[in-house]
């Protein structure tokens, strides 16, 4: 009786302990227990806990599996063993600890929000959906988890069903962050505008973690850049990412990392090293087709072309699965010995190659899926392309795509999305980090190319936007598949598989070319980025942002002038007032840029016009590029972001100005003589004064009747001999 006694006293002793964060103190007491009753389910559990308490988490993963060896099965126990699985970033072992826990209790509530956190984190959306609809009626009064079932439906991109389910938290909690956010992403996608960002602005004003709040200040601002406020876009893209740098644990990431993997690589790779790496061996020696290996600089459109090339039957996806990575953090468990790499490939002999190629498929089939007789595995990861040295040791016949994008609006895209952050992406919180990691990484991938013998194909995802049949066909033919109609209608089957990059919902519509050249309308913040990227914005093909000497039309601006208004830097620009039918006026701004290298699409020199419309009562901007080559206006190739001319867009305009209005000056590409359009001479104080109105519409997006607006409008007016509105 003493004995029961004095270990009901020590047990009481411990859960004071405990309950008084006194986690070590307890543990001793707790370990007395155990030592004692090796059976008391309880105490290893809350033993197990303390050593979580104070970061042991190996003990108490230990400690907790004791627990959860002793019958009857506990709920508790496999709920808390899940959380220390955690701990070790074990997130497969947790989330089944939760799937068991839940079928010892299906009442376990902490389990079912718990498991649907770490599916909604591994891209797990349709198991979610699937799962959380049955857990919304167990738990009706959990907004947690009906929040989750409507995260979920959202990345599917189930917008209405997303809606509803959102809608049902916020009625029972109207300040519930996670559902507002929700909300609003399904309102900027609907193209919501006012009401996403005023609900986004509003969510930003609670007490919210960092990451919490990033996401949001990035939602905004992508809503913001829909609005044409440029400005307050680029400042809510730099207050998220300002958020994100505050989970940022220096000693567990070295931002300089990936530079510094990057100059090994280009210190190790070379000709003499790699020579004869291509004749390694057949893919009939693994016993699968060799995968296709799809790479490129993030937010450079990789993710599109990978759902393009899911629409063939035998083609995986992987969805940016890490298979790669994992099996070179392997490699000295697969060799059986200390591996240095990748400074010892070379020494790697014919039985090593297919030791690592056997566990790549045993890999893919857990990670991924198994790969049947006939089928393709497609490996998307964009910055796989540094481990391209990597794939030519083990898979040298393999076919690699790598899909090029502007250098700037690849990068500015990277700094406007949220990712979770590693070595790499954390460069993206900096635009000229950003700048400096995409100039490393090209330079790579340079090096690659020009003496490694695998077969590749790269692709620029603005030539997919402007032409897709042919492009696609021209990467079906390169990868062997059968290309067919339904190709084309590939964001029809965008809810199929779950999508787990940044474009989950761009790639559920069809092609659109609105990010093609979003860059523009950030060039002022880009200015410390833009002569990191010049050469490789030359190196692939794109226009650069100035005129050469002697491209200036012959009605010159002055110099300030025009490098207020001309895109082009101080060349060429025509102003057109535009009167639309109900007083609303706006100014059209035109500037000629050059077209180099294949941006007509033939590889022959032409000039791309920037078509700039400014609506000065509500500040909108709309844009529009046409590259054509010879003499204007009778363009070879078009890459349009709005054009007035086209029926289908025309009611784009038509919201903005109230009825059709188009205005256009064209330059001839060789002497740069205006050919069509108004040729005009704005004097300096008549620009300066409605360059101001400009920045004020930009800046508040709202009517603006002042003299000074009125005055410069009808000095204009009287120059281009129209009636003033």
């Amino acid at each position: 009786m003493d004995q029961k006694r004095d270990h009901q006293a020590l047990r009481k002793d411990a859960q004071e302990l405990f309950q008084n964060g006194e986690f070590g103190e307890a543990a001793t007491k707790y370990e007395a227990i155990c030592e004692e009753n090796p059976e008391d389910q309880n105490s290893w559990m809350m033993l197990g806990r303390c050593y979580m308490g104070f970061g042991n988490y190996k003990e108490a993963i230990s400690s907790l599996e004791k627990a959860d060896d002793i019958e009857p099965p506990s709920a508790e126990v496999l709920y808390y063993l899940g959380q220390a699985y955690l701990s070790r970033k074990r997130i497969i072992p947790a989330i089944e600890s939760f799937e068991e826990a839940l079928e010892v209790d299906p009442q376990h509530e902490m389990s079912c929000i718990a498991l649907g956190q770490n599916l909604l984190m591994l891209g797990r959306y349709r198991e979610v959906a699937e799962k959380y609809r049955e857990f919304v009626e167990r738990f009706p009064e959990n907004v947690e988890i009906r929040c989750q079932l409507a995260v979920a439906l959202e990345q599917l991109n189930r917008l209405n069903e997303a809606r509803e389910t959102a809608e049902a938290v916020l009625a029972v909690q109207p300040d519930h962050a996670r559902a507002g956010f929700v909300l609003a992403r399904i309102e900027n996608r609907k193209g919501k505008l006012p009401k996403a960002r005023d609900r986004l602005t509003k969510l930003l004003h609670l007490n919210l973690p960092p990451q919490q709040y990033s996401s949001i200040a990035s939602e905004l601002g992508s809503v913001l850049d829909k609005m044409g406020n440029y400005s307050a876009a680029f400042q809510a893209f730099q207050a998220a990412n300002a958020a994100m740098l505050k989970t940022v644990d220096p000693g567990a990431v070295n931002v300089d990392g990936v530079f510094q993997t990057i100059d090994l690589y280009r210190g190790y790779f070379s000709e003499e090293i790699t020579a004869g790496w291509e004749n390694g061996y057949g893919a009939e020696d693994s016993g699968h087709p060799d995968p296709i290996f799809l790479v490129g600089f993030p937010r450079s459109g990789t993710t599109l072309t990978e759902q393009i090339m899911a629409t063939a039957e035998e083609v995986i996806p992987s969805d940016e699965k890490p298979v790669l990575t994992k099996l070179i953090l392997e490699l000295s468990l697969i060799l059986e010995r200390p591996v240095s790499y990748p400074l010892d490939m070379d020494e790697w002999s014919g039985e090593d190659l297919e030791k690592i190629r056997k566990r790549y498929w045993e890999l893919a089939g857990k990670m991924i899926q198994p790969v049947g007789e006939g089928e393709r595995l497609l490996e998307k990861l964009p910055l796989n392309l540094l481990e391209l040295g990597f794939i030519y040791r083990i898979f040298p016949k393999a076919k690699v795509i790598v899909v090029l994008r502007d250098p700037r609006d690849a990068c500015l895209s990277c700094f406007m999305h949220s990712f979770v952050l590693n070595q790499a992406m954390v460069n993206f919180l900096d635009l000229e980090r950003t700048a400096r990691f995409y100039a490393a990484v090209m330079d790579l991938w340079l090096d690659y190319r020009s003496f490694m013998k695998f077969p590749f194909l790269e692709i620029r995802y603005e030539d997919i936007i402007a032409d897709p049949e042919r492009e696609t066909k021209k990467l079906f033919e390169f990868t062997g598949l059968n290309w067919s109609e339904e190709v084309l209608r590939f964001f029809e089957r965008a809810g199929e598989r779950d999508i787990t990059t940044p474009s989950y919902s761009a790639v559920a519509q069809p092609i659109y070319t609105q990010a093609v050249g979003r860059w523009r309308n950030y060039r002022n913040y880009l200015a410390p980025a833009l002569k990191i990227l010049e050469p490789y914005v030359t190196r692939f093909g794109y226009p650069p942002d100035i005129l050469p000497a002697g491209m200036a039309a012959t009605s010159i601006l002055p110099e300030n002038v025009r490098q207020a208004f001309s895109p082009a830097g101080g060349v060429g620009c025509s102003f057109a007032l535009i009167p639309t039918g109900k007083g609303d006026p706006a100014l059209g701004v035109v500037a000629a840029v050059p077209a180099e290298g294949r941006m007509d699409g033939k590889g022959f020199p032409g000039v791309s016009l920037r078509f700039e419309l400014y609506n000065l009562s509500r500040g909108v901007v709309l844009q529009m590029i046409l590259t054509v080559s010879g003499l204007f206006p009778e363009p070879t190739e078009m890459d349009i972001l709005i054009d007035p001319l086209d029926p289908k867009q025309a009611e784009i305009l038509d919201r903005i100005c109230d009825e059709d209005a188009v205005g256009i000056a064209f330059y001839d590409a060789k002497s740069g003589e205006l050919v069509g359009g108004n040729e005009i001479i704005v004097d300096e104080i008549l620009v300066g004064r409605i360059r101001q109105v400009l920045e004020e519409a930009r800046k508040h997006g709202k009517s603006l009747k002042s003299h000074d607006f009125q005055a410069a409008v009808s000095e204009l007016a009287q120059k281009l001999s129209i009636q003033s509105p």
